[in-house]
């Protein structure tokens, strides 16, 4: 189960990252590369966009933020909103100015996925999916790593 926070001695949060899952073997239509928890992140660089090479489905836990993009997409995100990032799509997202907030996330990567694409079922429009209840979604998210060949997990991804 997931548990927010850690806090120092001091009594403030601090950064924690717990990697769940990562491999470098994919099957001919892809696979999940990675897997893990960001708790209390401070997000990307305000002032710059990133290209980030792979798909990531992020799924905010805790905190408040926002999302921009080159398309000029930008709109505040809520525990329970999953981004889709996009491997070529310049973007940044994270917490508001001064604040933290937790994720899950997931990279992924492969034909499968490109094919998604190219017939608008991924859609860089459309980049937000409000999720809920969070715990539901969370569960369903985390089975998607159990152990498996990487094709089942494609698979599952693609439930």
């Amino acid at each position: 189960m997931y548990i927010l926070g850690v806090e120092s001695a001091r009594g403030a949060l601090v950064r924690s990252t717990e990697i769940v899952y990562q491999t470098s073997t994919i099957s001919p239509l892809g696979g999940v590369t990675l897997a893990g928890f960001i708790r209390n992140g401070r997000g990307l660089p305000a002032d710059s966009l990133r290209v980030f090479g792979r798909y990531a489905l992020v799924y905010l836990l805790d905190g408040q933020g926002e999302y921009r993009d080159a398309n000029r997409q930008q709109f505040d995100v809520n525990p329970g909103d999953a981004l889709i990032v996009f491997p070529d799509l310049p973007h940044r997202y994270g917490p508001l100015p001064g604040s933290r907030w937790s994720e899950f996330y997931i990279v992924f990567e492969g034909s499968a996925f490109d094919l998604w694409r190219s017939v608008g079922l991924l859609d860089p429009t459309r980049i937000k999916w409000p999720l809920g209840p969070m715990q539901y979604w969370l569960d369903r998210l985390l089975a998607i790593l159990e152990p498996a060949s990487p094709l089942i997990m494609v698979s599952r991804l693609q439930q």
